[in-house]
């Protein structure tokens, strides 16, 4: 009965310690798993051309979508 108790509660703490040095060793993986889950914004303009037909002409102007602001001005379409 001596042997069996014993037997169990070694068992027991072995578990327990292995438990307590895995943990470290899941929170850093966890660690770079959320820095490799992490959404990136673009930091660049969205810029674009924008286009108007007159007089039979097609002209282009740049437009920053970002800022909503012209950039530069009406140019003839080449």
């Amino acid at each position: 009965m001596k042997k069996k108790f014993i037997i169990i509660l070694i068992i027991l703490c072995s578990v327990t310690f292995m438990n307590l040095w895995t943990v470290p060793i899941f929170a850093s993986e966890s660690l770079v798993v959320n820095r490799i889950n992490t959404e990136f914004q673009t930091r660049a303009a969205n810029i674009g051309w924008r286009y108007k037909n007159e007089d039979g002409r097609l002209y282009r102007r740049l437009y920053d979508y970002t800022n909503q602001k012209w950039i530069g001005e009406w140019e003839l379409c080449p």
